[in-house]
């Protein structure tokens, strides 16, 4: 089981990142590896950027458990409505 000071470490973060900055480094981290971005590479270099972002997954949701408040998974904006 990976603790959250290995999970920070593995986005190259800080002891108590908040979530934006999980989410900004898990975002960085997994657009080097992420397997899309490999797949004309060596199977072998295939599969390891795949466990790398596995990994990184798992930290970012080890990370963010242990945040006060998750950001939105997707985009983050909301719309301001217009009163009445």
């Amino acid at each position: 089981s990976t603790s959250a000071a290995e999970a920070a470490e593995l986005l190259g973060l800080g002891p108590r990142p908040d979530a934006v900055e999980v989410e900004r480094a898990w975002r960085r981290a997994v657009a080097r590896c992420h397997p899309d971005r490999t797949a004309e590479l060596h199977p072998e270099l295939q599969k390891r950027a795949a466990d790398m972002t596995v990994a990184l997954n798992a930290a970012r949701e080890i990370l963010l458990a242990a945040t006060p408040s998750r950001p939105p998974r997707q985009g983050g904006r909301t719309r301001a409505t217009r009163p009445g």
